[in-house]
């Protein structure tokens, strides 16, 4: 994302990256370690990651292009801080 930003910024094209934690979405299987209350509990959040957050970053990056540039953004409940 970082090389891609400079090589392309002659051009005033922005590029950034979405790059989201465990989502609750169905792709999520009821089962799975990321949906255990041991997992969600130790979150900051104390829940996943819920698509709209999603859609709220890529959306804040499209319509602010001149603010970021070769940044990775990672909507992730708080597991990477």
């Amino acid at each position: 994302v970082r090389s891609l930003a400079v090589e392309l910024k002659y051009l005033n094209i922005t590029v950034n990256a979405v790059a989201p934690g465990p989502t609750d979405t169905q792709m999520l299987a009821e089962e799975s370690v990321w949906r255990s209350s041991q997992y969600t509990e130790r979150l900051l959040t104390k829940a996943l990651v819920d698509p709209s957050e999603i859609a709220f970053t890529t959306a804040f990056l499209i319509e602010n292009p001149a603010k970021l540039n070769g940044q990775l953004i990672s909507p992730n409940a708080g597991t990477a801080l």
